[in-house]
């Protein structure tokens, strides 16, 4: 969540500099994305087009990106295509270029997804993990054999990667405390 949050407000700033910047450089665009893990027992059929299966999932994200930017803005890069919200089953085969890919909730995936997410990274494309291996809600994942910790320790010494464990917590002082005793 720490991550995330921060992530998503350093992109933003970034993304609001390049549309203050003259020229013809093309515009990144923001592509977010997470894993369609529930905690604990499964909803079942969700009904609706695409968009409204992924809100209940997508959801946690809107509501950090309205914190930074407020509604307004959100809805207006989601609009315009700057913002794109897709579930993580769907990434396979696409390259991704002139963008931030934004995996959120990564310590819900295998090193096999990972590797699947990563290797579609194209020509100005950053990848941005996010997670907490404390917070896995997949079955047969653990601290050190999920997606993120393994890209963390194969590609975190890579002159063109960066590993950055955050500590402080981004919620209430309840969530911290919950966090350290639970």
């Amino acid at each position: 969540y720490t991550t995330l949050f921060r992530s998503e407000k350093k992109i933003i700033r970034n993304q609001q500099r390049q549309q203050n910047e003259k020229g013809t450089k093309e515009k990144m665009r923001i592509l977010i994305a997470r894993p369609m893990v529930s905690m604990g027992n499964e909803m079942g059929f969700l009904p609706g087009d695409i968009d409204e299966k992924m809100r209940p999932w997508i959801q946690p994200i809107i509501d950090n990106l309205k914190l930074l930017i407020g509604q307004k803005q959100v809805d207006d890069l989601i609009s315009d295509g700057t913002i794109e919200l897709q579930p993580l089953q769907f990434i396979r085969g696409r390259s991704i270029s002139n963008a931030f890919l934004i995996i959120d909730e990564s310590q819900n995936t295998t090193p096999l997804e990972i590797k699947t997410i990563i290797t579609r990274a194209g020509y100005h494309c950053k990848v941005v993990l996010t997670g907490d291996p404390a917070q896995i809600d997949r079955p047969y994942l653990g601290k050190l054999s999920n997606g993120l910790t393994y890209a963390a320790d194969r590609m975190g010494k890579e002159d063109f990667t960066a590993v950055i464990p955050l500590t402080k917590c981004e919620r209430g002082k309840m969530a911290a405390r919950a966090a350290e005793l639970l």
